[in-house]
């Protein structure tokens, strides 16, 4: 009798095992779904070519990661400094971690600086030439994505 049972506590914990990978597993593709979600509603006010913008700078910024851990005071997926922006971003009613914080931004210093290399430059805070392939690699994944958005239109 004794063995039986504990056959059956070893069905038991194997069917447990089960459910918490198959658990993990759906929990693991819901935050999945949630993060496209925000990200699809972050950018529902904005021009394909802002869209592009926006998903290139969070992409290499922190790869679409809400909950990106930043060294030092960049937060979320767009790796902002809440105490230079948290104001601005309050005056356009756009979050400090959101999609739509890397496009203001972005159009902020397109205004300063006048063109798009710049703005990426001024965004991702490259001051030497050690780091310009970032801006280079950002510019081309903006361009790649604004292609693909506009073939989705």
């Amino acid at each position: 009798i004794v063995v039986q049972q504990e056959h059956q506590l070893d069905g038991l914990y194997e069917a447990l095992n089960g459910l918490n990978l198959a658990y993990d597993d759906l929990e693991k593709e819901a935050k999945y779904y949630k993060k496209l979600s925000n990200i699809k509603e972050d950018l529902r006010n904005y021009s394909t070519e802002e869209q592009a913008v926006g998903l290139a700078l969070a992409w290499t910024e922190t790869e679409w990661d809400y909950n990106a851990n930043h060294h030092a005071e960049w937060i979320g997926i767009c790796g902002v400094i809440p105490r230079y922006w948290k104001d601005y971003l309050d005056e356009r009613h756009v979050k400090v971690n959101s999609v739509s914080a890397c496009i203001e931004i972005y159009n902020f210093y397109i205004e300063q600086e006048g063109n798009k290399k710049q703005a990426s430059k001024a965004y991702k805070g490259i001051e030497t030439k050690r780091y310009a392939w970032l801006i280079n690699h950002t510019l081309f994944l903006k361009n790649f994505i604004e292609h693909r958005l506009k073939q989705e239109e």
